[in-house]
């Protein structure tokens, strides 16, 4: 009897060492917090060891051979908040869990589509595309497309005439002729417009610029031989406001207004932004040694004021898949430069001097 005994102690001695050497057991289902909606191959870790595991598709979780005791459980999944949470393992059965997770958005990096004629992959593609980012421009403190790509890879931007300070830019070496300009993929600013159209051209409405290098005449129009430059408006996507106002050396002034609204399908855009500056002038006679620095009555930078507007609807969903789009913009600008006068305060430019003037409206 007492042999029996002792042999009925050491079974039970040792199915309680094995159940303690398996440890306990942790079982639970995740959802969203907010539609109940199972949250499918999340993961599930306990904190500090290798023990871990995924939910199944219908979001229900099982971690085997857990130590007995308190353990914090980390639970992720993408889309949504991490979620961390002290549990028990026993090695008798208990509740699942039920453990929730809050969504939470997902920023991602630019996209860019570039069309090409035939399907092809991105590395295989004959034209190079970069972006510049709404955040740079904003970096930049530039207010024109010109300040806007000015330090870009490939691309110079110059100022060719000290009288009206019209700009050229370059891509690839080549001449400004073969550079296409679009607005939402749209040809723009040819001819004369497109000589001072940089500096006209506001950023206030700018979500980013494409810069497509290589020759895509059949794609962008018969100047894109050095390549394209694409200028994205932004789409409204909340209601939002923003007033912005510079004040600079020699009059250099900005200001600045923006706001968008959004309603389910109809968003609008609205934009108006002033830049004026005094004329400058502070060098002399380039041959000169000693009068390089010292003003010759000749200005260096035009005396400019320049005023935009514009608005951008945007109504969502149109014959079934279809956006319509409804842009407008206004412009208007006035610049003069040449010779100075001795009098600064009458008339500051003598008779014979350059004065141009542009009103321009487009939709």
């Amino acid at each position: 009897m007492q042999r029996l005994i002792v042999l009925s102690l050491a079974v039970v001695l040792a199915i309680a060492g094995t159940v303690a050497a398996h440890g306990g057991k942790i079982t639970g289902i995740i959802t969203e917090t907010e539609s109940g909606k199972p949250v499918p191959y999340a993961s599930v870790q306990i904190e500090g060891t290798s023990l871990g595991s995924m939910a199944d598709s219908s979001g229900q979780f099982e971690l085997r051979h857990v130590p007995s005791g308190k353990h914090t459980l980390i639970v992720s999944s993408v889309g949504h908040e991490t979620h961390k949470c002290i549990v028990r393992a026993t090695v008798s059965t208990a509740s699942p869990l039920e453990i929730k997770l809050e969504p939470t958005q997902v920023e991602g990096g630019s996209i860019v589509v570039t069309g090409t004629r035939t399907p092809r992959y991105v590395k295989d593609a004959p034209i190079f595309t970069e972006v510049v980012s709404r955040a740079s421009i904003e970096d930049k403190s530039a207010h024109n497309i010109l300040e806007a790509l000015a330090g870009e890879s490939g691309i110079r931007v110059e100022q060719q005439c000290q009288a009206c300070n019209f700009s050229i830019l370059r891509m690839q070496g080549l001449g400004a002729d073969h550079t296409q300009m679009l607005l939402d993929g749209q040809p723009v600013y040819s001819g004369l417009a497109g000589v001072y159209g940089l500096q006209q051209m506001s950023t206030a409405d700018v979500d980013q610029i494409e810069i497509v290098k290589g020759a895509g005449s059949a794609l962008y129009g018969s100047n894109a031989v050095a390549g394209a430059i694409n200028v994205i408006t932004a789409i409204p996507r909340k209601t939002e406001g923003s007033v912005n106002i510079e004040i600079g050396q020699h009059s250099t002034n900005r200001y600045g207004v923006s706001a968008s609204a959004r309603k389910d399908k109809l968003g609008i855009f609205l934009f108006a932004q002033q830049s004026e500056q005094a004329e400058l002038d502070e060098t002399g006679d380039v041959n000169a040694t000693d009068g390089v620095d010292q003003p010759d009555g000749w200005i260096d930078r035009v005396r400019a004021t320049s005023k935009n507007g514009g608005f951008n609807l945007f109504l969502d969903d149109v014959l079934a898949a279809d956006q319509l789009v409804v842009r407008g913009r206004l412009l208007s600008e006035v610049r003069q430069g040449g010779w100075l006068t001795d009098n600064l305060f009458e008339n500051p430019f003598s008779p014979g001097t350059e004065r141009i003037i542009t009103d321009r409206y487009s939709n």
